[in-house]
């Protein structure tokens, strides 16, 4: 007899921990979030996070590098059916945004996290 999973997989906790941080972000800022908004939002514990994340910095890198992977992927995707580079950007143009993931979704804050990486990155000794 197979035992039924009952609790999530790892990726779809960090998905719904992505999605979650993203709405929290963009409400309170970066700086402004806490980890117990984030899991909260999540309908999570601040276990849950600590499970999946060590620190909030963690969090952000794995969306962006999230992220990244998603961009390369889906523009693959859209290379095999578009051989030529005016209909490729025609076809990037024409994707819809709210099917992306949430840096994809939201350009601003997308730049936002560059950003404070880049800013945590000037600060350590």
């Amino acid at each position: 007899m197979s035992r039924v999973r009952t609790r999530p997989t790892r990726d779809a906790t960090c998905e719904k921990l992505f999605e979650a941080a993203a709405r929290v972000f963009e409400e309170q800022g970066i700086g402004g979030a806490s980890i117990e908004a984030i899991a909260a939002a999540a309908g999570f514990t601040r276990g849950a996070f600590y499970s999946n994340f060590n620190s909030k910095d963690e969090l952000i890198i794995a969306m962006l590098e999230d992220h990244v992977e998603q961009s390369i992927r889906r523009n693959l995707d859209l290379l095999a059916v578009h051989k030529n580079l005016a209909d490729f950007i025609e076809a990037l143009k024409a994707m819809d945004r709210t099917r992306q993931d949430p840096l994809g979704r939201s350009p601003l804050l997308h730049i936002e996290m560059i950003l404070y990486v880049a800013r945590a990155e000037k600060r350590r000794p």
